[in-house]
């Protein structure tokens, strides 16, 4: 689990970058161990600059053991790309993927693949994790609905991803909350955004409803 990007010093100690062809990069890892039981996404996060813009979205393939040779059978494509400043992270939600089980020994990251040329182009991948931290969504319903000024009005999240923080903005001035669950007092008439943000380290999402 964790980063483990090296730089390849083509012997087998680090990961090994392919442009022959500049419209279908690849770079395949060393030897690992990854428990695929026990690790659902893997994350990378990169930059890609100078591309054409009818590029496929990025590809990951694993094998069972060290073999160089992949197959479009044992292979995921990107589930959730976002931004942060100019990087981008990738999810690929490995099981679904029915191959995604046991021990996986090595993996090969497509970036990209394009059918234009490339025009001073290149590719920064600055980490790839194993994990179970998945693409975050986040939404919340309200109770009861509609409230009156001075009653308690209760919050529940409904999240996907796994996320650390749970953070609930009030938007009336008041200090925010947080947890899958919370409750507010309005003392005010009136009409407030709520805003409710789910994050961790690779992802956040954030949904605002007018109350």
């Amino acid at each position: 689990t964790g980063s483990f990007l090296r730089t390849s010093d083509f012997n087998d100690n680090g990961w090994r970058l392919n442009a022959t062809s500049l419209t279908d990069p690849f770079m395949i890892s060393p030897p690992v161990s990854i428990n695929a039981n026990n690790n659902r996404y893997v994350a990378v996060n990169l930059r890609i600059t100078g591309f054409p813009n009818n590029c496929a979205q990025p590809q990951l393939y694993f094998n069972k053991n060290t073999s160089w040779g992949f197959a479009e059978g044992r292979s995921v494509k990107a589930a959730k790309i976002t931004t942060q400043d100019v990087f981008q992270t990738v999810f690929f939600d490995m099981k679904s993927n029915s191959n995604w089980s046991g021990t996986v020994g090595r993996l090969r990251l497509d970036p990209l693949q394009c059918s234009g040329s490339p025009n001073n182009s290149w590719i920064r991948v600055r980490s790839i994790q194993v994990t179970n931290k998945g693409p975050i969504t986040a939404d919340f319903s309200v109770s009861p609905a509609p409230y009156e000024a001075g009653q308690e009005v209760t919050f529940t999240s409904q999240v996907s991803g796994s996320p650390d923080e749970l953070i609930w903005d009030w938007g009336d001035g008041t200090s925010n909350s947080s947890g899958a669950t919370a409750t507010h007092v309005y003392t005010t008439p009136g009409t407030y955004t709520v805003t409710f943000t789910a994050r961790h380290s690779l992802d956040a999402e954030g949904v605002g409803k007018i109350i």
